[in-house]
């Protein structure tokens, strides 16, 4: 018994490992997709203006009007995408979603999208969490591409 508890609790510290080296915590109450945010943070972290450039496209909307966001919000990048995602998926405005971000802040990602009216567990939570994973999986496939292949030297 006490090696099953032991292993379930060692289970949980690797899953909250990376919100601990990282430094955030979104507290969307879904660890799976905290982890993607920790994760598209990191990845963007790496090249700002391309993840700006990628998020321009992807939501159709020119970084000016979300860069804000980034300067006088202080969101991390991966809070901007959240931010565009879900004014995507509820059909609000991104003002409307950064505004109950800075009224909820301390209370976490989870409150802002229970104000919007998704729930945990519901179709658009399941959406929100999906293209967010498909979102980190553009920006590894888009980092891989640009990586040069090293040439072979045969002797």
């Amino acid at each position: 018994m006490n090696k099953r508890l032991f292993i379930g609790l060692f289970g949980i510290l690797i899953l909250l490992l990376p919100f601990q080296l990282s430094g955030l915590s979104f507290l969307t109450g879904d660890t799976q997709l905290d982890a993607t945010l920790v994760n598209i943070n990191a990845e963007a972290s790496a090249d700002l203006k391309d993840f700006k450039s990628d998020l321009s496209v992807s939501f159709n909307i020119p970084v000016i009007k979300f860069e804000y966001l980034f300067t006088e919000i202080k969101m991390t990048p991966a809070e901007v995408y959240l931010t565009l995602e879900l004014a995507k998926i509820t059909k609000k405005p991104v003002k409307h979603i950064s505004d109950s971000y800075k009224k909820n802040r301390k209370k976490g990602w989870g409150a802002v999208a229970k104000e919007m009216g998704i729930k945990a567990g519901s179709k658009d939570f399941k959406q929100l969490k999906g293209q967010s994973i498909n979102h980190l999986d553009k920006i590894k496939k888009k980092k891989k591409q640009k990586k040069p292949k090293k040439n072979k030297v045969k002797n």
